[in-house]
């Protein structure tokens, strides 16, 4: 069975030529081959404190060119320091979205957003997708940082990120990653809080 350039092939031996083409993508991207001077779509992940036994708050936002219908994106962070990761809503979407999380193994998070229908598109080109939310040890010494990154591409891996527009068309995009800084002088979070 031979497999072409650009192709990628699953167990079964069904030829994915499309992900094959994906792949060189990331890997051009990666290799900041494909950014043109000027206007790029991304997704960020952001950066923040937390206390040792607290809990951070992480912004992940996205800005393209054109109308955003989808987002995704696997996280990967350290499994000892960070525990019960879960996402809330951030203010690209609405009620008419989905938001889809799992965690295949301890230190990595994937999450999707979309519409329930295609033709749902984000409130805006550019803002917060979701919101990560996760708990911190007690063991962390204040003063480390701790990287919250994207995962590498790879067999059997979901794709790192991703981005859509309302056609469906995935849009090609850069990455940055972020961090957690723990601190003891971090913002308490309050949480529970009834009213």
């Amino acid at each position: 069975m031979k497999t072409h350039v650009g192709e990628i092939r699953n167990r079964n031996g069904r030829a994915w030529p499309l992900l094959g083409r994906v792949w060189q993508i990331v890997g051009l991207l990666g290799a900041g081959m494909l950014v043109q001077p000027g206007y790029a779509d991304y997704i960020s992940v952001g950066s923040t404190t937390a206390r040792p036994g607290g809990k951070a708050q992480v912004p992940v936002s996205a800005s393209a060119s054109a109308d955003l219908a989808g987002a995704n994106a696997a996280l990967v962070f350290d499994p000892g320091v960070f525990l019960a990761p879960t996402v809330s809503y951030g203010g690209l979407l609405t009620p008419s979205h989905v938001l889809s999380s799992n965690s295949p193994v301890a230190g990595q998070f994937h999450v999707v957003a979309k519409g329930f229908l295609r033709t749902v598109a984000f409130t805006g080109r550019a803002g917060t997708v979701f919101n990560l939310s996760l708990d911190v040890s007690s063991a962390v010494p204040p003063g480390t940082i701790y990287p919250i990154r994207f995962a590498p591409p790879g067999p059997g891996n979901v794709a790192a990120s991703g981005l859509s527009n309302l056609s469906g068309n995935a849009l090609a995009h850069v990455l940055s990653s972020g961090y957690i800084a723990i601190t003891e002088n971090a913002p308490v979070q309050a949480s529970n809080v009834s009213k």
